[in-house]
């Protein structure tokens, strides 16, 4: 298994975890009820808000960039990673692809003999779970990548 590969699918659920949360930060004027033109117009955060958004949709996109390289530098050697790469196209038409990305984690998480990976992948499937999912993805990733040295 390409170990850059694991270096590259923990960039791209890095990213999986920055870009959400950046957009639904950007939603934070809502809270007060009024619209959401009403909200950044008064503040005058128009210009914020645009630029969040199109940063929160760049860190996803690429989320989804590094974690298709990811898994195609482990394919060779980690025959689910197919799977993975299938959900990635998907994951930008719906809930299908997560749902694909969930279970290559987990049996990535079993190939690597890492339960946070596993435990990750199994939440990532279900949406309200998938950031902790995502986090516990990371963790793991973050954990095999110094077993190899390839991280401090």
């Amino acid at each position: 298994m390409d170990p850059t590969g694991i270096l590259d699918l923990r960039k791209g659920i890095l990213f999986y975890i920055i870009g959400p949360l950046l957009f639904f930060l950007s939603l934070l004027p809502l809270i007060g009820g009024r619209s959401l033109q009403e909200a950044y117009i008064s503040l005058g955060l128009l210009t914020l808000f645009i630029i969040m958004i199109f940063l929160a949709i760049i860190l996803s996109l690429l989320g989804l960039m590094y974690t298709w390289k990811g898994f195609s530098k482990i394919q060779d050697r980690f025959n689910k990673a197919i799977i993975g790469k299938i959900g990635t196209i998907l994951v930008l038409f719906g809930g299908v692809g997560s749902i694909l990305l969930g279970i290559a984690y987990f049996f990535l998480g079993k190939a690597l003999n890492n339960n946070k990976v596993k435990l990750g992948g199994i939440l990532f499937i279900f949406p309200i779970a998938s950031v902790v999912g995502a986090i516990l993805i990371f963790q793991g990733l973050t954990q095999v990548a110094r077993q190899v040295r390839l991280i401090q």
